[in-house]
């Protein structure tokens, strides 16, 4: 009997990406891996996380401060943690062992300055979300029975910047899980692969600054999926 093994994807925009201010603790965390697309291997997951994939999936490069941050933006689809910078990747995926016993693999597709559009389906950023967790699945069949599949979101901040309506980015947000939900069913093989899949998406965006903030899309996963 193979060993079972998860999968988390992390999905969303600057914070996710790693535009953070600093660089923590760069051990490896254990039981935990991260899926490389470019490379198409499994890598004891530790900081920086992430990979930086032009929009002709081509090796990009890291976004360091001082950098034109549009041409960035414009070449690539996906990016690693800025400046050598981290995100919740790796202690979100400790926790997660710790918590469950189960070991675990990390997707990592995100972007920053991005709104929810950018990620829809049919665009470039959800067709990389799908491509590489897909290949991530395909890597560890041989190794691993295929377990759980969690999709962990953290983005809106763009979207209220730019005035966006929580109703507005709710119904996007539902469309993205829908169509998610429909792929791990009935497409790409997935059903087979997957024995279980929750595709569960969390939203945090603070005021944290009210004159700029216009829509605050704080909301729990119980008032979005409207259940008890």
């Amino acid at each position: 009997m193979k060993e079972r093994i998860d999968f988390i994807i992390f999905g969303g925009q600057s914070n996710m990406q790693g535009q953070s201010e600093r660089l923590s603790n760069c051990d490896v965390i254990e039981n935990a891996y991260e899926y490389r697309y470019l490379e198409n291997k499994l890598t004891p997951l530790c900081n920086p996380v992430g990979e930086n994939i032009k929009i002709d999936r081509t090796p990009g490069i890291a976004h360091q401060k001082g950098d034109d941050g549009q041409k960035w933006l414009r070449e690539h689809v996906t990016g690693g943690s800025a400046s050598g910078h981290t995100n919740m990747v790796p202690e979100f995926c400790k926790s997660y062992h710790q918590m469950t016993g189960i070991k675990v693999v990390a997707v990592h597709a995100a972007k920053g300055s991005t709104q929810i559009d950018y990620w829809l389906p049919g665009t470039f950023g959800y067709q990389m979300i799908i491509d590489k967790t897909k290949a991530a699945i395909e890597k560890a069949t041989s190794m691993y029975e295929i377990g759980r599949i969690f999709f962990v979101w953290l983005q809106g901040e763009s979207d209220a910047l730019a005035g966006i309506k929580k109703e507005e980015y709710m119904e996007k947000l539902e469309d993205m899980k829908e169509d998610l939900e429909e792929l791990t069913e009935k497409k790409r093989g997935w059903r087979e692969l997957v024995r279980s899949c929750l595709v569960e998406l969390l939203v945090r965006v603070s005021r944290y600054m009210d004159s700029a903030i216009k829509e605050d899309f704080s909301f729990s996963a119980k008032e979005w999926r409207g259940t008890s």
